[in-house]
């Protein structure tokens, strides 16, 4: 799936510059590159298009570092009151690759000013879950057994936990033109996590295919969901500097 997304993003991107080099396109339309920095959640680069003068379309590719998911972990330390819940944001943005798209409308017919927007990202990400500090601590289920069955076959005591999430933002943005066709904007909102699916594997094939083992991870990944959707929210504030072709 993460492959399928990589090879989805590089034709847009590529359409995007064959129209933008192009110059023919209709006169409503107009290109531009963009780098952003969205904390907590995402710092990367793409394409973006401006139609009738007023809404822009964009699409960018990056990822969530961790100092940015550390941050969005205390926040659901405070409001799901519960020290282990870091832990759990953690494990579910480690090793990430995020995508996102963007919906803005401009108040101004220039590009310029204020504007509003909704940006909905797809995070997938490939990490790891430690037994007593992340699942235990979290959930209050009991996993002594697989906790010793780790042990005897030499390995450590975590699990692969691998998250397929999708984030939605709503901002308001203000933009200043600079020389040379560039320009920059400023945005503050707030983004929550609306959809996770997580998939935990232990690496011990006996026990995941056991109807105990199979029901403690089924209902371990249910539990890590609901924590991730209901707690994963914060504010963000960032910038965005823009190239119009």
């Amino acid at each position: 799936m993460f492959l399928k997304k990589n090879i989805i993003l590089l034709f847009v991107i590529n359409a995007f510059a064959i129209f933008a080099n192009a110059k023919t396109i209709e006169k409503n339309f107009y290109f531009s590159a963009d780098a952003e920095i969205k904390a907590p959640i995402f710092i990367g680069a793409g394409i973006g298009v401006l139609a009738y003068d007023h809404f822009k379309f964009g699409l960018k590719y990056g990822i969530t570092p961790e100092f940015f998911y550390k941050v969005i972990g205390d926040a659901a330390v405070e409001f799901g009151d519960k020290d282990s819940y870091d832990d759990v944001i953690e494990s579910a943005f480690q090793n990430n690759g995020i995508l996102q798209l963007n919906l803005q409308y401009n108040f101004s017919p220039i590009d310029v000013g204020w504007s509003m927007g909704l940006n909905t990202y797809s995070l997938i990400s490939d990490g790891r879950a430690e037994i007593d500090k992340v699942l235990a601590a979290s959930t209050g289920r009991d996993y002594n057994g697989l906790k010793n069955l780790l042990i005897l076959a030499g390995k450590d005591t975590s699990v692969l936990m691998k998250s397929d999430l999708i984030i939605s933002e709503i901002f308001i943005t203000y933009k200043w033109e600079l020389q040379n066709n560039f320009k920059f904007d400023f945005t503050f909102g707030v983004a929550k996590v609306m959809y996770a699916d997580i998939n935990l594997k232990t690496g011990l094939s006996t026990f995941e295919a056991s109807p105990g083992g199979s029901q403690l991870m089924r209902d371990s990944e249910a539990d890590l969901e609901d924590i991730v959707t209901k707690y994963g929210i914060s504010p963000t504030v960032g910038s965005n500097l823009s190239y119009n072709f």
